[in-house]
């Protein structure tokens, strides 16, 4: 199999703006198994109650967030949110049962996007791999309605692609939940609650997207913002959030106001977009 992916392009597709993102994953799909077998089996095995878990935890528990597939897959004869799926757990069951693949890719997409992460290259290997195959699946089951013949062989080739299928998707879903754990550890380290920055400017052309990082061996503490940690801290300092506003990106100074009232200006870390979330300290 791994022969195979070298077979495939690591690029990003051409255009997508994810490749100017600032962090990374905390693990590729293809180390997603070794470092998560649990979260791995429990997708492969049961893969509808691992979806709508791994979506609930990636909104963070707001399910008024939810729209069909997160807008991913909306078409000229359907918007999501517009056919009253907006903030319905019941329509996020539905899609993780009978949508399963579109599931899989939306929840990643949208952590990507909600967390400004950039795609990793050997996950872009796994997942034209995977297209592949499911491609030639479909192609040997038209063949075998004319040749008779080929039906055993586009059987096998099905039972194959299967296969191939049920392991992507559940080293995409262990990749999203140690993502998704790493955040929670993070938050209780800084004391501070994340909530997913809106997503609208990065597929909005018009918008304004985050600055591309100085270097994309940055670690992953925390989303938009340089490595902290507690040690760094002065205890004099204290914490609060502030929103990027719209229009605004890495690098621009802007004014916030303290808890206390009090005025100070600050400077958009790397890596923070409009409506992204960022952490100041004062005294």
């Amino acid at each position: 199999m791994v022969c195979c992916l070298l077979c495939f392009d690591d690029a990003p597709l051409e255009g997508d703006p994810r490749s100017n993102n600032g962090n990374k994953w905390q693990t590729s799909m293809m180390d997603a198994p070794g470092k998560n077998p649990g979260m791995c089996c429990f997708s492969f095995f049961c893969c509808p109650c691992a979806q709508y878990s791994i979506r609930e935890r990636a909104l963070g528990g707001d399910w008024s967030k939810y729209k069909c597939c997160m807008g991913y897959y909306d078409g000229c004869c359907f918007k999501a949110g517009k056919v009253g799926d907006s903030g319905s757990q019941f329509c996020g069951i539905l899609e993780a049962c009978c949508c399963l693949s579109c599931a899989v890719s939306s929840t990643r997409m949208f952590v990507m996007d909600s967390r400004n992460i950039v795609p990793d290259p050997c996950d872009n290997q796994i997942i034209r791999f995977n297209n592949c195959i499911q491609l030639l699946s479909c192609v040997c089951h038209i063949a075998a309605i004319f040749v008779a013949e080929l039906r055993d062989v586009a059987q096998i080739i099905d039972f194959i692609a299967d296969m191939v299928f049920l392991t992507t998707q559940a080293c995409m879903t262990a990749q999203a939940d140690l993502e998704l754990k790493h955040e929670v550890q993070m938050n209780k380290q800084l004391n501070w609650n994340y909530a997913p920055a809106a997503r609208q400017w990065n597929k909005n052309p018009d918008a304004q997207a985050p600055a591309p990082p100085q270097s994309n061996s940055m670690g992953r503490p925390g989303f938009g913002q340089q490595p902290v940690t507690q040690a760094a801290i002065p205890q004099q300092q204290k914490l609060f959030q502030v929103i990027c506003p719209e229009g605004v990106g890495a690098g621009s100074h802007i004014t916030v106001k303290t808890p206390e009232g009090q005025q100070m200006g600050v400077v958009v870390p790397p890596g923070v977009g409009p409506n992204m979330r960022f952490q100041v300290s004062y005294q």
